[in-house]
């Protein structure tokens, strides 16, 4: 038989295109032995070349045109009533077409973007004040009614959850004006009070609360924000005393504080928008 780790050094010397020979169960049959059995572990090792990871690069871009045209969204690049259409936007962000859809289907759940027949895809109109409304007093019952469940199971998970929203909410140092600027606020601020309804335990009211997008159909009437700084103290502290009524495990407590809290951001939702939208309410619910 030849020497194998002579014909191992030739084959390092070879350039084989085709990963397809090295995959081959018997890749060196070519050359009148199979040299793979006698194989050390390493020589097969690098004999192997290992293929890029397709599925993975596919993903990231998919997430990178999703966040691309939600923000143009959130911030009006793409205004109320657009269209938008898919070869347009491939070419605009280099993509192929399958990225656009996946993103355009993502964003329908999410109430951004409609989808009608023989139209085809179109931005949203931003969700009425009544809606708004009544959604914010729909969270004061949900929430409220989860905290009085879920605070005094003290569960570590939903501590921790809570904790580590609190403190990458207060560890931010700009808001911004622009999506891309205070995305990172929103979604921790998503993910605490997402944790307050988990903390209840119900698996049908978590995916349903989860699916409603409240904090990012809100953040579409933040139109004109002029807190370019940190948060602002009132709002870590309203979620302060969320926190630490879970973490003393009272749930009247946690419920007070919730509506507290809920009640003051309809406060601050209103102040953000009345100046460019005439359709807001006013605390009566009349229309200013």
């Amino acid at each position: 038989m030849p020497d194998v780790s002579c014909i191992m050094h030739d084959i390092r010397q070879c350039a084989i295109p085709s990963p397809l020979v090295y995959n081959h169960p018997k890749p060196l049959a070519f050359l009148g032995c199979f040299v793979l059995e006698s194989c050390t572990i390493a020589e097969r090792t690098a004999m192997t070349v290992k293929m890029p990871p397709r599925a993975l690069v596919r993903t990231t871009v998919s997430e990178q045109t999703y966040e691309d045209i939600k923000e143009r969204i959130i911030d009006q690049t793409l205004p109320p009533g657009a269209r938008l259409n898919i070869d347009a936007l491939a070419r605009e962000l280099s993509v192929s077409s399958t990225p656009i859809r996946e993103a355009l289907a993502r964003l329908e759940r999410e109430q951004l973007v409609s989808l009608e027949l023989y139209a085809g895809y179109s931005v949203a109109p931003p969700p009425q004040p009544e809606y708004l409304e009544g959604l914010l007093d729909f969270r004061i019952l949900w929430e409220g009614h989860c905290a009085l469940i879920g605070a005094p199971k003290k569960r570590p998970e939903t501590l921790r959850a809570m904790e580590q929203s609190y403190k990458k909410m207060g560890s931010i140092r700009r808001l911004g004006t622009k999506y891309r600027e205070y995305r990172k606020f929103t979604d921790e601020d998503a993910r605490f009070h997402q944790a307050i309804i988990d903390s209840a335990e119900n698996p049908a009211m978590s995916k349903i609360y989860g699916g409603l997008h409240i904090i990012l159909l809100q953040s579409r009437l933040y139109l004109t924000r002029s807190a370019t700084g940190a948060p602002s103290e009132q709002v870590l502290g309203e979620h302060q005393q969320i926190l630490e009524a879970f973490n003393a495990g009272d749930g009247e407590a946690a419920q007070t504080a919730i509506a507290s809290h809920l009640e003051a951001g309809r406060s601050r939702l209103k102040r953000a928008v009345k100046e460019t939208d005439p359709r807001v309410l006013d605390d009566r619910g009349q229309r200013s």
